[in-house]
């Protein structure tokens, strides 16, 4: 199950410790744990196949937000008149220490309720993918070079990365850039991956489809403090297939 929503302004509060902000994700995560724990329970005893929730790790980590003590959350995602003339006017160059305006420290946890569940029936059963993109500087034709983009929510939430900047696939126009990045474009590569594993095994539990997508990913792609694999649709296939012989190389460092 592919997943591409979340907050911006809320999942920044969140991050920062705004208790309004983390009480709201909180409440919902809750609600979802009640309903996808009978789902799970209800599924296991009619003997059906299990499942997957593959979740993007959201895209506000390099928005801007401005300070305001009278937002329920702390936080705008709008600029108001006088930030508006600040800015123009490039005095936030020169007196930094007015500036109202903050980015950055964005947790994928806070992105989306089903992000922050804990409880393992759940959580085992939800993989969260951040974003890469080709390292222009290091990467040539036949051999690709990604590094971690910008956009991407940070933290030890995020399980797998995958490529979520300037995806090319179809589109009104044919067949090209679909025009946008993010990690909504990320997501779907491991969603793939996750469908092509239970094809190869549809008895698989989802926690375990998630331990080979996570133990078949390579690369080490640092987001914030934390770091993950990219995944490996070829390893994944391997490993589920039992075709994989050899150990899965250890993580380089990127």
């Amino acid at each position: 199950i592919n997943i591409s929503m979340g907050g911006t302004v809320c999942c920044y509060a969140a991050s920062h410790g705004n208790q309004n902000a983390i009480d709201y994700i909180n409440r919902q995560a809750e609600l979802a744990t009640d309903i996808l724990s009978r789902i799970i329970e209800e599924r296991t005893a009619q003997g059906k196949p299990d499942f997957l929730m593959v979740v993007a790790a959201g895209n506000a980590n390099n928005d801007t937000f401005y300070k305001d003590e009278n937002a329920y959350l702390g936080y705008r995602e709008n600029q108001n008149f006088w930030e508006s003339l600040w800015d123009n006017s490039y005095l936030d160059r020169l007196f930094p220490s007015l500036d109202h305006s903050v980015c950055g420290g964005t947790l994928a946890k806070y992105s989306h309720f089903l992000n922050t569940i804990e409880d393992p029936m759940i959580k085992d059963r939800v993989i969260v993918v951040g974003a890469v993109g080709i390292d222009a500087k290091n990467a040539t034709d036949s051999t690709p070079k990604y590094v971690s983009t910008k956009f991407s929510n940070l933290g030890d939430r995020v399980d797998l990365v995958a490529p979520g900047q300037k995806i090319y696939g179809c589109n009104a126009n044919g067949y090209g850039t679909l025009g946008g990045s993010g990690t909504s474009f990320a997501a779907p590569h491991v969603s793939g991956t996750a469908g092509l594993v239970f094809a190869c095994d549809p008895t698989l539990s989802g926690p375990e489809v998630k331990e080979i997508l996570l133990a078949t990913a390579t690369g080490s792609y640092a987001h914030g403090n934390a770091s993950s694999g990219m995944v490996n649709a070829n390893l994944a296939v391997e490993k589920a297939l039992g075709l994989s012989e050899e150990p899965v190389p250890e993580p380089e460092e990127t």
